[in-house]
């Protein structure tokens, strides 16, 4: 009874407040909405979206990097599926018991603007029966009438009124302001300087494309200083482009992110604005686009490349793209010959366009190539842990235990004559937790890792399949000379529900506590901040898959799952099969691996942000800091493994380790392996039953063999193979 009451005064305040009556269409719409949030209905929410309008409102605000035209349809969906999952998370709990409470109209605070200047705001109220809990829904209706965003408030109780602090009201668009634009932290006055200064180049044909380079080196400086620019060409300065176009033409290559910038100054003023919003949300992190084919041949031309033509034919893209940006007919490029790539319609080259806050989706493509390694064809097998009799009766948790196996859910008693006796043993293990828990269990091909988890069959198989695809790629690079017999790594996945859900995530610290997988202290601190933990010598790795550290919807990510299964995977298979290596030799596999399975790195022996250029073309990174460091007096490997090794190195010392495992990996994998080998002995020597989980060995005792085995190692050995690879 106080739950209806609270309800009835609640709307009454609201009518008294607006002093408007609800439409029966927009009850009806407020019902529906309820229900699909209730329900999880994703293709009915995504059903009721106006993609174009919900893309061009995203853009507007700061939200979407692409429009609507520029994207694919794999691209539109992706996106819209992606903004329902968050409604759908961010209301699982609340809406399974709610009702309607009321439906009111509010005022829009940028009637006349943006791309839908006719849009109206509803505010839907929900109520629990039973419990005095209330919250919004705020609905924005494009000039169609379709939904183009819903916004979730937060719940609050009898003492709160939406007309109170629990108000949720429309935001409005950004508009320009003296503290727009947002420079990056590491991004000093100096570093400002040069970024003004390449943009001030692109008016000179004769040194736009040195300035292409530079802008595109280090786009994070680049991004603001030509934002500033277009921002001075709105104000009329004196200091502003004279190509402005062209200003705006080198912002979407090096984010996707177009700007409209025309003699209509309103227009140009709002996506400006728009623009800069986005940037104050990214400015650390966003993600560059690769250069363009045509700009790569161009800087090829310039630098003695093979083609000849390339720089005529990119100042006719530009010509071209300028013109069609300002308006105009585009103009007609060259013939090119019949060798190079056919542009785009008009001449212009489209882009990849990243969803924002996506992680690539798993399977995984495949790597690049594998480096050749020695054969171990006839080589001995190793005895696998706990062989059990292939024959023994199972005990009743295996013969019930559901295990996902080939896109396909089968029983165990299935699958037991194929496996080998360490999944064998540790399925016989866990059998009775992974029932009491209700987790689901995912088999790959190779016998390295079982996967286990709360999310879904097809991310537990997608996940699988992605260890398989790492596991492949580095057993040949990993010497069998650790003591011991082989170990399979289990991998716990777990989503954001799980880690919300406090009855559930205990009971499985619980359980990894009476396993002795986790000691107490690790198990209250993950109660307390739900997150990864991998110990390489159990094997054993706790892996969320989902990004805790930003709003990978808004494109604030700093999480790959297929990196961090890559990553971790990686390390258990070192420790499992070599033994505790330095930590920086460790990282930088580890680091092989992502990069030539992802073409990225996202894992980091670092705290704190992580600039997202980090994750990004390490192999360019590593040729530019190799010819400026390799060739000064004292530059060492060894050294630097020392440094990356640290917690929190320097960025430039974990590339450049990278490297030289990268070079040995594919160059010289017999060299590579002995050197593990070596290493693994070290160790040995402080550590015989192989039970240490760190590297034991001293400093001077670890130089002298890295340098031994080094010695010979130029760093323009490496920088050769970087650069042609």
């Amino acid at each position: 009874m106080k739950t209806v009451f609270a309800c009835l005064c609640l709307s009454l305040a609201l009518l008294a407040q607006d002093g408007a009556s609800t439409s029966s269409a927009d009850l009806q719409l407020g019902r529906q909405i309820l229900e699909l949030l209730k329900t999880r209905d994703a293709d009915g929410l995504v059903e009721l979206l106006d993609g174009p309008g919900f893309h061009a409102e995203g853009e507007a605000r700061g939200d979407l990097v692409h429009t609507w035209d520029a994207a694919t349809e794999e691209q539109r969906e992706q996106a819209l599926r992606h903004a329902v999952g968050d409604w759908i998370r961010d209301g699982a709990q609340y809406f399974w018991h709610a009702t309607l409470a009321d439906v009111r109209e509010l005022p829009d605070p940028d009637a006349g603007r943006g791309p839908n200047p006719q849009r109206r705001y509803l505010n839907v109220l929900a109520s629990q029966p039973g419990r005095s809990r209330f919250r919004e829904v705020l609905v924005m209706l494009g000039d169609d009438g379709g939904v183009v965003q819903l916004t979730l408030g937060p719940e609050f109780g009898d003492a709160a009124t939406p007309a109170g602090e629990a108000q949720l009201l429309p935001t409005p668009l950004p508009r320009l302001t003296s503290d727009s634009l947002t420079w990056p932290d590491d991004v000093d006055n100096a570093d400002r300087r040069d970024a003004r200064a390449w943009v001030a180049q692109l008016d000179d044909a004769a040194t736009r494309l040195d300035a292409q380079d530079e802008l595109f080196s280090w786009p994070h400086a680049a991004v603001p200083a030509l934002l500033e620019a277009a921002h001075a060409w709105l104000e009329g300065s004196d200091a502003a482009p004279r190509n402005v176009q062209l200003v705006a033409l080198t912002l979407e290559q090096l984010t996707g992110r177009p700007l409209a910038l025309s003699s209509d100054l309103a227009r140009s003023e709002t996506s400006l604005a728009a623009w800069m919003a986005w940037h104050r949300k990214h400015a650390e992190d966003f993600e560059p686009l690769d250069l363009p084919d045509d700009l790569l041949a161009a800087l090829d031309a310039r630098d003695g490349g093979d083609d000849t033509d390339a720089l005529s034919r990119w100042e006719a893209l530009l010509a071209a793209q300028q013109a069609e940006a300002a308006g105009g007919p585009p103009a007609v490029a060259p013939a090119e010959p019949e060798s190079a790539p056919e542009p785009a319609s008009g001449g212009t080259p489209t882009p990849p366009v990243p969803v924002p806050g996506r992680a690539p989706a798993l399977p995984i493509p495949a790597p690049r190539a594998t480096p050749a390694v020695p054969s171990s064809a006839g080589a001995p097998a190793k005895p696998t842990a706990g062989a059990s009799p292939a024959h023994a009766a199972l005990p009743p948790e295996l013969n019930a235990l559901e295990v996902l196996f080939d896109g396909e859910l089968v029983l165990y008693p299935e699958l037991h004559e194929e496996l080998d006796s360490a999944r064998r043993d540790v399925l016989r293990v866990w059998a009775a937790d992974i029932d009491r828990l209700g987790l689901r269990v995912a088999l790959g091909e190779r016998t390295e890792h079982i996967v286990l988890g709360e999310v879904s069959d097809a991310l537990l198989l997608s996940s699988a399949e992605q260890l398989d695809i790492t596991a492949e790629l580095m057993e040949p690079l990993i010497p069998d000379v650790a003591p011991g017999p082989l170990k399979t790594t289990l991998v716990l996945l777990f989503d954001s529900q799980t880690a919300r859900d406090d009855h559930q995530w205990g009971r499985i610290l619980d359980t990894l506590v009476k396993r002795r997988v986790l000691f107490e202290g690790s198990a209250n601190q993950l109660r307390r901040e739900p997150g990864g933990l991998t110990l390489r010598s159990f094997p054993f790795v706790i892996q969320p898959t989902w990004d805790m550290a930003g709003n990978a919807a808004a494109g604030d990510d700093e999480f790959r799952l297929a990196n961090e299964l890559a990553h971790k995977l990686t390390v258990c298979m070192l420790s499992n099969r070599a033994g505790q290596l330095p930590p920086g030799l460790r990282w930088a596999l580890a680091h092989f691996a992502e990069v030539a399975l992802q073409g990225t790195v996202y894992q980091f022996n670092r705290t704190g942000f992580v600039s997202t250029d980090d994750h990004f073309d390490w192999e360019r990174k590593a040729d530019r800091w190799l010819d400026k460091r390799g060739k000064k007096r004292g530059f060492s490997f060894p050294e630097l493994i020392f440094d990356a090794g640290r917690d929190n190195p320097l960025l430039e010392n974990s590339v450049l380790v990278w490297s030289l495992v990268d070079y040995y990996c594919h160059e010289r994998p017999e060299d590579w392996i002995t050197l593990l080998e070596l290493l693994a002995g070290l160790q040995a020597e402080k550590d015989s039953y192989g039970v240490a989980t760190t590297w034991l060995p001293d400093k001077a005792a670890t130089l002298d063999l890295l340098e031994a085995q080094l010695a010979e190692l130029k760093a323009s050995a490496v920088a050769r193979h970087i650069d042609t690879h």
